[in-house]
């Protein structure tokens, strides 16, 4: 893990060094579509909890938007969450926007929505007792910051860490008619690259 944000940060030195040596003119799109896309690493300090001892999870997300100005952009997040005995598919509302007008930027995204859980229900499984296993998803709520390095015209690599809190239940109805619920909620921070167009 420490390994690849070394060489994350290597690589963006890298960029920065190279964007500063020249005076270009702005490559921020102005207005119209925006497309986020990016792959994360989940982490938190949960190990022993949740089905195992690795607690770290993945995560894909797209965010497609309207852009109004540099600055404030609004639209739609799709994602999947890769738990460790759960896959959640995040569906989302959100804004985002840069927050300088350079071709190196701090940028901000901020989604909220429900996440739909995608893992296989089970029934009359003999490990739960001969229970119905259902599994839920909930509400997710997703803040983050990052770096935008445009490269071109209205594209950009991103850097970003976020938070994610996401909600998710299991239903079991043991044979008999008793009912047991489950509320699980995941804390993670994010780290994340992508790119933007």
């Amino acid at each position: 893990m420490i390994k690849y944000i070394a060489l994350i940060a290597l690589f963006s030195l890298f960029i920065f060094c190279q964007l500063f040596a020249q005076e270009a003119k702005s490559l921020q799109k102005q207005k119209g579509f925006l497309s986020i896309n990016e792959i994360g690493v989940m982490v938190t300090n949960e190990s022993a909890l949740y089905a195992g001892t690795n607690a770290q999870a993945l995560s894909f997300h797209s965010f497609n938007a309207y852009q109004v100005v540099p600055s404030f952009a609004f639209g739609l997040g799709l994602g999947v969450d890769s738990y460790p005995d759960r896959l959640i598919m995040p569906l989302t509302v959100g804004i985002s926007g840069n927050i300088l007008k350079k071709n190196i930027t701090p940028f901000y995204k901020i989604l909220v929505g429900h996440g739909y859980n995608l893992s296989k229900n089970l029934s009359n499984n003999n490990n739960w007792g001969g229970a119905d296993i259902n599994f839920q998803g909930g509400l997710v709520v997703n803040p983050s910051v990052g770096l935008k390095v445009y490269i071109a015209d209205s594209k950009a690599f991103i850097l970003q860490l976020g938070y994610k809190h996401q909600e998710s239940f299991i239903e079991q109805t043991v044979r008999g008619g008793s009912n047991f619920r489950q509320e699980v909620t995941f804390q993670r921070l994010i780290f994340s690259l992508g790119f933007s167009f």
